[in-house]
């Protein structure tokens, strides 16, 4: 494995970042809210753990153009922490320790000096580690409780530096390697004593620098630099896993790719033929289901039972009215919405949305300004198929009634190599076959349908 040419991904560090600072800002004020004991923030102490990634991030970016550029100095890069960090630690330590005096009972003043030492050496995280645990019933009288994470990070950067100044002089080409063997330690010494509760997963650097690491291994490009501003931040508003789909012609699994987390953005972005696109969030679903209409010119409108739908790698598989129980209890919904949509667009003709039936009810996905594969179920299992119906409606003549025309309808596609059963499927007098003509039969090709009747 070898690491990315020296300072690939490394943009100008040194200039100011006000997007950093909004993100430590974001990151800080979670922490605040759980310790004020806001309902809803009782997991706010993760900032922490975001703050520290976006440390290692930044901190590394610096380091490492300096480096690399040869002009770092250790001596320089401890005396801008001392200078940045040290003042108003000391400002904030002599006024805790005033207010102590002030406001604490004797009891509950005895740790303060104590602590306040710790953090002046930079030690608290040790120092609270034998004295109290973050979540323990005394922590809320601990006033410099929080400088533990500060204790962490500095006692990272002591080290930090002088391991990057060692694999740029004897293994530059391992850099990115090494940082993410290191980190990978951390991180499972970290699962391993999940169930510790000592203090020491939660407190101390060997757990906690595989974050600081996270950053860094970021601000060296161990992940792909996304180039593209309206990806990058559709990734961060929808988060992954995630679907990218392109504009026109994403359907039946073409023309997407899925992001199982922010680091496939590259891969799926080349696997779409780098095309205008959008990118779908994940929905948590039971069923899936379509409400197809048909619309007069005079506005006059129906609807066909709306059939269950099931998926296989992204193709539809089969579709079945009626839908069952759940289904049917979103229709009148899905409808409405269906309803509005067409009456908005003075559609006219068969117009077919596609929905998630979910715990909190119907989730519109798709539209199809069109005759539907859901709806081939029609030609043989409804009163009027969507096919005649959409003549009926674009030529202006009365609509046909959109009823099921037995009890329960089944339609399958078949798709590539299915349909070399043909002649099988014909044994079975329920069965309704339709043929496409296609040529030939190719993975993922619709190459005809099924209509199965239940009478």
């Amino acid at each position: 494995m070898h690491g990315p040419a020296p300072m690939a991904a490394i943009d100008h560090p040194h200039r100011y970042r006000r997007d950093i600072d909004g993100l430590r800002a974001l990151a800080i004020l979670p922490v605040l809210l759980f310790h004020a004991h806001v309902p809803g923030f009782s997991g706010g102490y993760v900032g922490v753990d975001i703050f520290f990634v976006i440390s290692g991030f930044l901190i590394t970016g610096i380091l490492a153009r300096d480096i690399d550029q040869g002009r770092f100095s250790l001596i320089r890069f401890y005396e801008r922490r001392f200078r940045r960090i040290v003042p108003a630690l000391a400002l904030m330590i002599l006024v805790t320790l005033a207010l102590a005096a002030w406001l604490y009972l004797p009891g509950d003043l005895e740790g303060v000096p104590r602590s306040a030492l710790a953090a002046t050496l930079f030690a608290s995280n040790l120092w609270f580690f034998t004295d109290t645990g973050y979540f323990a019933g005394g922590a809320d009288v601990k006033p410099l409780l929080h400088t533990w994470s500060l204790a962490v990070e500095e006692q990272y950067y002591i080290g930090f530096p002088i391991l990057l100044m060692l694999l740029a002089c004897h293994a530059p080409r391992w850099r990115t390697a090494a940082l993410s063997g290191i980190a990978a330690a951390s991180l499972l010494l970290a699962l391993g004593m999940e169930r510790d509760t000592s203090g020491f997963t939660f407190y101390l650097l060997p757990t906690r620098a595989w974050e600081l690491f996270a950053g860094g291994l970021l601000a060296l490009g161990a992940v792909p630099a996304l180039r593209r501003g309206w990806l990058r931040e559709a990734i961060a508003a929808i988060g992954s896993p995630a679907i990218l789909k392109t504009n026109r012609m994403g359907y039946d699994g073409k023309g997407q790719a899925r992001l199982s987390e922010p680091g496939d953005a590259v891969g799926a972005w080349n696997a779409i033929g780098r095309q205008s696109a959008i990118l779908e969030g994940f929905v948590t679903f039971a069923e899936e289901f379509s409400v197809i209409l048909v619309r007069g010119a005079d506005g006059a409108m129906r609807f066909w039972d709306s059939p269950a739908n099931v998926h296989v790698n992204g193709i539809l598989s089969t579709s079945t009215a009626p839908a069952g129980a759940l289904i049917e209890g979103q229709v009148d919904q899905a409808r409405a919405l269906a309803a509005q949509v067409a009456d908005a667009l003075d559609y006219v003709g068969v117009l077919t949305l596609e929905f998630f039936a979910s715990a909190d009810g119907p989730v519109f996905n798709e539209m199809a300004p069109r005759v539907h594969n859901s709806g081939h179920w029609t030609i043989e299992g409804a009163v009027t198929s969507q096919f005649e119906n959409h003549v009926r409606a674009i030529c202006g003549l009365p609509l046909g009634d959109t009823g099921l025309a037995a009890p329960r309808v089944e339609m399958r596609n078949l798709i590539g190599d299915d349909v070399d059963a043909w002649a099988e499927i014909l044994t079975d007098p329920a069965n309704h076959l339709h043929l496409y003509g296609k040529h030939e039969a190719r993975p993922g090709r619709k190459m005809g349908h099924v209509t199965r009747l239940a009478l």
